[in-house]
């Protein structure tokens, strides 16, 4: 397994490339954490939580900012690009974790679909099915 490491992730995907949206949090996460919708919607906004460790788990999207649990209005990325991971080689692809809540990882994950491939040896362009 070789897990993502989340130096200071940050949005860099060039204008008009990106498809973003905002949600509500359910509990803190951090830039960078894979996220899940939970089904419920709170004034037209839709509640989200980091994406449980477990085989298989497919993300519904990526926290574009550090945010808080009750944070109305946190940018989160389906389509996008973001810097500031270390370590990673260029064309790998990039899964959720089935050990880490939120994480990514560049290990295969069971049946988790690939959410991204890493395009520099800091960034990832993410593309969440």
């Amino acid at each position: 397994m070789a897990a993502v490491v989340r130096v200071k992730p940050r949005h860099v995907a060039p204008v008009g490339y990106e498809w973003i949206d905002i949600c509500e949090l359910t509990e803190n996460v951090l830039a960078g954490d894979f996220l899940e919708f939970t089904g419920v919607m709170n004034d037209n906004l839709p509640l989200m939580r980091k994406l449980p460790a477990a085989a298989g788990a497919e993300p519904d999207g990526i926290a574009l900012k550090d945010g808080f649990a009750g944070q109305r209005g946190l940018d989160y990325g389906v389509h996008c690009e973001m810097d500031g991971f270390s370590g990673l080689t260029p064309g790998d692809l990039v899964y959720s974790s089935a050990a880490v809540a939120g994480g990514a990882d560049t290990a295969a994950n069971g049946a988790a679909p690939v959410s991204g491939k890493v395009i520099k040896p800091s960034r990832i362009r993410f593309q969440i099915r």
